[in-house]
């Protein structure tokens, strides 16, 4: 067995260990076997110290002596196992007062325990304390806690004195904290390239620190593998996310990181595909060398808060993404640690289908339409993330984070993108709600969508706004397999959000008006949706509806659903597979790489999010699948057993039923 414990081919699971939150040490060396023995589980992370620490100041050396020593006590009661342990490091900048730097926040106000990761104080003390228990120790790897980050200290970044210097080194001008809060906060292209300057900074000096831990515990154990826990302010932390796991990593390991991806306290199946997406950025994104794990986090560790029905979810989706494991929290830190089984009896049954699952899509590339996203959103105080990933997920629209032949853009989006960028995704299909359509006109790019694309006026907006009975209705031309026309309008009342809305004006006798805008007397005001060919051999469809905060019943129906569906198609994914008339069956599509296109078309993944039971799914798939494939059904063992299906023109009918949470997994292989 090699020593750094990344040797094992199947899931990779990291179960945590409180060591100060336990009280009982013997009964939580217990609970580690006994959970060994139940579910398969031998790779463990003792986290400390106690985050409590936080309040008091940064912990003394004799803490870290008790830590080393308690991680080998836990070493000595299951050495008679092949459980591995690790530590994870739970104090790193929030790890309690240290020297004279703090983080001090855009506005001035210092934070009371976080420790600035330029201090040269702090960073010889932090050093020489993870190289401390990583000598006297040994754990098999070091992990870091996930606020290991810039931007995650109830406030803006570090300006404090040693950051301000080094800005000023990188720019050749000194900026006062004051006149970077002017300018960042601006929406200028000046703070624009700021915010970049200061984002790369930030990245920097947590690479600066890793680097140091990782100097400091080369010089005992060089053997050993660190990685991070990747912040949620990764992104704003100037996409810090590789860099310091490579710091970490050092010349001599694999880059390891867990990537962020659950919901705390939150129980909301139907939210899982969103709670995932960055998470799928990541691994689309990182190099193929890193080792990735999914954030399984149940927090708070019971299914009060969290089902095991809702963790199977995110990992059915973790795995079909080709995640290498997870830091999954399966107990209860406290004096009755293995109190809830939910989590790890779910796990015990379903391991072996997940390890083919994710074998299956090792072979692959997650496919679909591109919602193309960007960290570097940071750079204008926006939102990097796709906003139409909860309507994709929704409409059992297949979806990828790289480019693809049809791509998809919402609100600010098209901000983080250059023109050569732009110009290239014009020449593909390319979907907009409004608020990127807009941003498209502004930049120049009417003629190549084929519209104008502006706000209402102030006047115009609170009248149409007032109409919570108006509609929209489908021109004749696109009621294909629709049983009517109309939908409900933008503005119907929808109590978590309309979205925004904006004026489309045709251009070009080419642009098709798909839909049109009815006020509660029927009287067209307007366009709802439109598609176009462009002069560059691009094909474009816009809605006229913002898609952020928009969970409106205008959005959410299934003749949207099927206008979309069907436009996707037009744009260009011939090949697309999606779920026909069904609401809320979140469908994941692997398309193989080039080495395995001899063995199948594609491996699908089917979640259904809603309570709804189905008897059989019906799926849209490409001409060239229908009649020349077999399917076959992953079953609970593992092994992938013939399924039971009709076949129709251009579509699969599958005849397994489905229900909330219990994923079906289908592999169209080649006869």
């Amino acid at each position: 067995m090699k020593k750094d414990g990344f040797e094992n081919k199947s899931i990779d699971i990291i179960i945590p260990v409180g060591l100060d939150e336990e009280p009982d040490l013997q009964k939580s060396i217990g609970s580690i076997i006994e959970l060994h023995r139940k579910a398969g589980f031998r790779k463990f992370a003792l986290f400390g110290p106690s985050k409590g620490w936080r309040g008091v100041g940064y912990p003394p050396k004799e803490c870290f002596e008790e830590i080393a020593d308690r991680i080998l006590e836990f070493k000595k009661g299951l050495r008679d196992t092949d459980i591995l342990v690790g530590w994870w490091n739970t104090l790193t900048l929030k790890s309690g007062k240290y020297g004279s730097h703090r983080i001090v926040r855009i506005d001035g106000s210092e934070s009371y325990f976080s420790n600035c990761p330029l201090a040269p104080a702090f960073q010889k003390r932090f050093s020489a304390d993870v190289a401390f228990i990583a000598e006297k120790a040994a754990p098999y790897m070091i992990v870091f806690e996930d606020d290991y980050g810039i931007n995650c200290h109830r406030g803006y970044g570090c300006f404090c004195e040693l950051h301000l210097k080094e800005f000023a080194r990188r720019t050749g001008k000194h900026y006062s904290r004051e006149e970077l809060r002017e300018k960042l906060m601006d929406g200028t292209d000046e703070a624009v390239a700021l915010r970049l300057k200061w984002g790369e900074l930030s990245r920097d000096s947590l690479m600066e620190l890793a680097a140091h831990v990782r100097k400091a515990v080369d010089r005992v154990t060089p053997w050993m593998p660190m990685g991070s826990m990747q912040p949620g302010c990764a992104d704003a932390d100037g996409d810090s996310t590789r860099a310091v796991a490579e710091a970490l990593a050092g010349k001599n390991h694999r880059p390891f990181v867990r990537l962020h991806g659950t919901s705390y306290s939150n129980d909301d199946v139907s939210s899982a595909p969103q709670n995932i997406f960055h998470a799928l950025y990541g691994r689309q994104h990182l190099p193929e060398k890193f080792i990735l794990y999914h954030e399984s986090d149940t927090y708070p560790h019971n299914r009060f808060f969290m089902s095991a029905g809702k963790m199977k979810t995110l990992m059915a989706s973790a795995y079909s993404y080709a995640f290498d494991g997870s830091t999954f929290q399966v107990r209860q830190h406290l004096d009755d640690p293995n109190e809830d089984p939910g989590y790890y009896e779910m796990f015990a049954r379903e391991c072996r289908r997940l390890n083919a699952l994710r074998d299956a899509a090792k072979k692959c590339t997650v496919s679909g339409c591109g919602l193309i996203s960007s960290p570097m959103g940071f750079s204008r105080n926006e939102n990097w993330e796709n906003g139409w990933v909860r309507a994709f997920a929704h409409f059992g629209i297949p979806y990828t984070t790289l480019e693809s032949r049809v791509n998809v853009l919402s609100g600010k989006l098209p901000n983080a993108l250059d023109d050569e960028t732009i110009r290239r995704l014009l020449r593909k299909g390319l979907l907009l709600d409004g608020e990127a359509a807009k941003l498209l006109c502004d930049r120049g790019f009417a003629p190549e969508i084929g519209a104008e694309v502006t706000e209402a006026p102030e006047k115009t907006y609170s009248k149409i706004a007032a109409d919570i009975c108006g509609k929209e209705r489908i021109r004749d031309a696109f009621i294909h397999g629709n049983t009517g026309r109309l939908m409900d309008g933008c503005f119907t009342f929808s109590p978590y959000g309309n979205g925004s809305f904006q004026q489309l004006k045709p251009l070009s006798s080419k642009t098709e008006a798909v839909t049109e805008l009815l006020d509660f007397r029927d009287h067209p005001f307007g366009i709802g949706m439109t598609r176009f060919e462009n002069s560059l051999g691009g094909r474009v469809v816009l809605l006229a509806q913002g898609v952020k905060n928009n969970l409106s019943s205008s959005l959410f129906n299934y003749r949207r659903q099927r206008l979309i569906q069907e436009l996707v198609v037009w744009l260009g994914a011939e090949e697309i597979v999606y779920v026909k008339e069904c609401a809320r069956v979140f469908c994941i599509l692997n398309r193989p790489t080039e080495k395995f296109d001899h063995e199948f078309y594609g491996v699908v993944t089917l979640i259904d999010l809603s309570p709804d039971p189905l008897e059989s799914v019906e799926l849209r798939i490409p001409a060239d699948w229908c009649g020349k494939c077999k399917i076959e059904l992953l079953d609970i063992d593992g092994k992938w057993k013939k399924a039971s299906f009709e076949f129709g023109e251009g579509s699969v009918k599958i005849l397994h039923p489905m229900t909330i949470c219990e994923p079906l997994y289908l592999a169209f292989r080649k006869k």
